[in-house]
């Protein structure tokens, strides 16, 4: 996709990120959860953009620094399961 979708990609990732960690908020054993939602250019093609979401459980994100200022490249967003307790609007 192109620099046009790195809006779309970020929306979409958001969103599925979002609906994963509210999901985890009603298990019985409550898991603290983050996910890391990236769009960044392909190795092949600098004009191509993908985008990625990543899950971890809370303590693993603190161990890597997740949170933190990150010299990773693309755009980031994080979220927590403590975020995403309200369900997104339809």
């Amino acid at each position: 996709m192109g620099s046009g979708s790195i809006d779309i990609l970020m929306r979409r990732g958001l969103s599925f990120a979002w609906d994963a960690l509210h999901e985890a908020v009603d298990l019985s054993w409550k898991p603290s959860l983050v996910a890391r939602v990236s769009v960044e250019a392909t190795l092949m093609d600098a004009d191509m953009y993908t985008g990625y979401v990543t899950f971890f459980s809370a303590e693993f994100a603190e161990r890597m620094g997740m949170g933190e200022a990150s010299d990773l490249p693309g755009l980031q967003v994080a979220l927590t399961s403590e975020d995403c307790v309200t369900p997104l609007a339809d």
